[in-house]
């Protein structure tokens, strides 16, 4: 990827996260539930960016650049989330769909979006839900209890 803010958080996220086996459970936050708080971090930005350099309908002109408030530093910041977003999306997942079971539980990222969406009046993504990290299943013992 050529993008250095999608290459930053591939790396940071390797750096970043201990494996499940060593998480405590009492006082650390999952792989999933990382990458869900982690996602709508970026989907808020990724939203707000987007809805500050789109062309109002008002004066959308195909001859003519729509230059008026918006710096070229937001679309290239815009431009960045863009690509950290595709990363990131679970594009077999749209806000239709039930929730994978992976998805369930813990932190919602689903509700956490659509509530942020909602509050700001922002048109919803298709794609709601970010890939998540598989989760190893730990053995079931086969003692019976007694």
């Amino acid at each position: 990827m050529r993008n250095d803010l999608v290459r930053a958080y591939r790396k940071f996220e390797e750096q970043s996260v201990a494996p499940l086996t060593k998480v405590d459970r009492n006082e650390k936050i999952s792989l999933v539930d990382v990458r869900k708080v982690r996602w709508i971090l970026v989907y808020a930005i990724y939203q707000v960016l987007r809805n500050c350099t789109d062309v109002p309908e008002e004066v959308n002109d195909i001859d003519a650049d729509y230059n008026l408030a918006v710096s070229e530093i937001y679309r290239i910041m815009c431009d960045d989330f863009e690509a950290l977003y595709e990363l990131l999306v679970n594009d077999n997942f749209t806000s239709a769909g039930s929730i994978p079971l992976l998805a369930q539980g813990g932190i919602c990222a689903v509700q956490s979006v659509h509530a942020f969406d909602v509050r700001y009046d922002f048109k919803s993504l298709d794609h709601p839900l970010p890939l998540l990290p598989e989760v190893p299943t730990t053995p079931t013992s086969r003692r019976i209890p007694w």
